[in-house]
């Protein structure tokens, strides 16, 4: 818990704790899931830097070595295990109708099999993002 930083959805209410990504035996592919969040501070002059915690993929559970790269982003902007910066510009606190919570930022989530068909199995995986209020 950050009392100064959140991430929701941009109802004000939390990320779900897990989501299922839809497979397209059509095109061999996953398809993407999008949320709609917002950030909400304390500080809406400082700007924001987020990160993966670590390289995201799903994993065949029961042969583990057999993993499928997944994207990430956040405001049309990739996320990976380095800083990735909002400014206050990009985030546009206020115009959602309150002061310290930013603009609706879509959140993507992509599990990119490159046209290739996966073994067959079943997959999770975990993403983790770490979020900081710029000095």
């Amino acid at each position: 818990v950050d009392p100064k930083l959140d991430l929701l959805q941009a109802d004000g209410t939390s990320l779900p704790d897990s989501i299922a990504l839809t497979y397209s035996s059509a095109s061999n592919n996953f398809e993407v899931y999008s949320l709609n969040t917002a950030i909400h501070t304390n500080d809406k002059s400082k700007g924001v830097v987020v990160k993966l915690s670590a390289s995201p993929v799903l994993s065949n559970i029961m042969k583990p070595n057999s993993q499928i790269p997944m994207k990430v982003t956040l405001g049309g902007e990739t996320l990976n295990t380095t800083d990735t910066e909002f400014t206050v510009d990009t985030l546009n606190f206020g115009t959602s109708g309150v002061e310290n919570v930013s603009s609706t930022q879509q959140l993507t989530i992509h599990a990119d099999t490159q046209g290739t068909a996966p073994e067959a199995g079943n997959y999770q995986g975990i993403i983790s993002l770490i979020m900081t209020q710029k000095t």
